[in-house]
Formats: structure tokens, C-alpha cells, sequence
């Protein structure tokens, strides 16, 4: 698990890297640090918190992110019944 800094976690720049350097396959984001101009470099993004746009969601889908929308009526709700399977 990874607890990211404020630094990082408001610089999407900055956060493509760390999750290079670290080797992370698998990210909880909230929609509103993402954009569809920089593509993550992850395996799975799983998304929560607001509504994430179309466009956002069609370019990682376009970059084979696999992208979970834990987007619900509670977010602890929809991610307790989550189970990714590698």
C-alpha cells in the first residue's frame, strides 16, 4: 500500500512517475486528478469518489488500463464487494 503525498498526489507528472518507479500495477484514484491528456501506466485504475468523464475513461480503455468504476452510493460499499482477480 502507498500513501502518496500532496505533492505527488496534485501533480499528475508526478505521479506517472512515482507509479513507474515503484512498480504499481494497481491504483484507487479519484476522478478528479486524472485527465485525458496523461494516461497512467498502470494495469488496473480502479475510480471513486465522483463521476469520471467518458473521454477519460475511453483513453485508458484505449491504452488496455482496465478501469473498475467503484463510483456508488458509498464507495466502501462497492469496493468491500470488489475482487480483482490477476
Amino acid at each position: 500500500i502507498h500513501l502518496i503525498s500532496n505533492e505527488i498526489r496534485q501533480d499528475i507528472k508526478l505521479l506517472d512517475k512515482y507509479i513507474e518507479v515503484q512498480t504499481i500495477d494497481i491504483a484507487l484514484l479519484p476522478p478528479a486528478i486524472l485527465n485525458d491528456r496523461n494516461i497512467l501506466k498502470l494495469k488496473v485504475l480502479v475510480v471513486g469518489g465522483d463521476k469520471t468523464s467518458r473521454k477519460v475513461l475511453e483513453n485508458y480503455n484505449n491504452n488496455k488500463v482496465k478501469v473498475i468504476n467503484a463510483y456508488g452510493p458509498t464507495e466502501i460499499t462497492v469496493m468491500s464487494n470488489i475482487c480483482l482477480f490477476a
